[in-house]
C-alpha cells in the first residue's frame, strides 16, 4: 500500500483490491493495516476488501473491518445466467464491528470463479481438482473472490466519471446495487454489485459522512490536527485530504507481531 501511495501520480492508480485478511480481531483505530488503507482512501484512491469467510460474527479482521473502505461478500451464482437464483454464500462474513459498523456494504459473485494461474503457482499441484483448462486456469470461491468483481466495477465506473471521489463511488455503488437476502441467521439484506446500474447512474451523494479516521493517524511526525475538523461532518470538498500521507502514523511503534495473515 505504500508503493502504491508513492507512485499513484505516476500511473493515476485510482482502485486498490486486497483479497487478504488478517487473523487478529482488532478496532480499526489499532490497526495499522486500516490506517494505511485510510491513507490510500483519503488521497483519492478506492479500496475495496473482501469480507473475509469466516461465516457470521467475523468481521473484526483487517482490512475488512474498516468503515471507510468497501467490504464486499460473497454470492454463489449456482452456475445460472439468472439472479433469481442466487443467494449469498454461508462462508461469507456479515456482523456488526466491535467498533460498530455493520458489514459487508455490498456483496458479489464468489463462488466457483474461473480466473489465471500463475505458472509459478504450486496449485496445479496442491489443487488439481480445481483446475480449468489445463494448468491455466483455477477455480476457487470466496470472498477473495468477489472483491476483485467490485474493484473492475469501480475501474469502469471511474473511467465514466474521473471526478468521483471514494466517498461518491462508495455511495453509488450501494445505492444502485440489487438488494439481495442474507444467508441463513442474517436477517439483513445486501446491494448486490450491478455494474451496468453503477456506471449509468447519476447520483453523486456521498458515503462515510459520520466516520472518524483511524487514530493512528494522529501519531506520526506530521499528525491530523482533529481540533481544526468537524469529523461529525467530514466533506470532501472542505477538507483537504490529500494533505493525509505516510508520515501522520508512527510506524516504528505500530506492533507489527500483531498482524498475520489469511490469504
Amino acid at each position: 500500500m505504500q508503493w502504491v501511495f508513492d507512485n499513484k501520480d505516476t500511473y493515476n492508480i485510482r482502485v486498490v483490491n486486497l483479497s487478504i485478511a488478517a487473523t487478529v480481531p482488532q478496532s480499526y483505530h489499532t490497526s495499522p493495516i486500516d490506517a494505511a488503507a485510510e491513507i490510500l482512501w483519503f488521497n483519492s484512491i478506492v479500496v475495496v476488501t473482501s469480507a473475509g469467510n469466516y461465516g457470521p460474527d467475523a468481521v473484526n479482521y483487517a482490512p475488512a473491518n474498516d468503515p471507510f473502505i468497501i467490504t464486499v461478500g460473497a454470492v454463489d451464482e449456482v452456475i445460472t445466467p439468472e439472479k433469481s437464483d442466487d443467494f449469498i454464500a454461508a462462508y461469507s462474513a456479515f456482523g456488526v464491528t466491535m467498533d460498530g459498523f455493520a458489514k459487508p456494504e455490498i456483496v458479489a459473485p464468489g463462488q466457483d470463479i474461473i480466473s489465471n494461474l500463475s505458472e509459478l503457482s504450486n496449485w496445479n499441484n496442491e489443487h488439481i481438482d480445481r483446475l480449468a483448462s489445463g494448468d491455466n486456469y483455477i477455480r476457487l470461491s470466496g470472498t477473495s473472490m468477489s472483491s476483485p468483481m467490485v474493484t473492475g466495477a469501480v475501474a469502469l465506473l471511474l473511467q465514466d466519471e474521473p471526478d468521483l471521489n471514494p466517498d461518491q463511488v462508495k455511495y453509488r455503488l450501494m445505492a444502485t446495487g440489487t438488494p439481495i437476502q442474507g444467508s441463513d441467521g442474517d436477517p439483513n439484506t445486501y446491494p448486490y454489485l450491478d455494474v451496468y446500474a453503477a456506471v449509468t447512474g447519476t447520483t453523486t451523494e456521498t458515503a462515510n459522512s459520520d466516520q472518524a479516521a483511524s487514530q493512528l493517524l494522529w501519531t506520526g511526525s506530521e499528525p491530523l490536527e482533529w481540533d481544526h475538523v468537524n469529523w461529525n461532518h467530514v466533506n470532501w470538498n472542505h477538507v483537504n485530504w490529500n494533505a493525509v500521507n505516510w508520515d501522520h502514523v508512527n510506524w516504528n511503534h505500530v506492533n507489527w507481531n500483531s498482524i498475520a495473515w489469511d490469504y
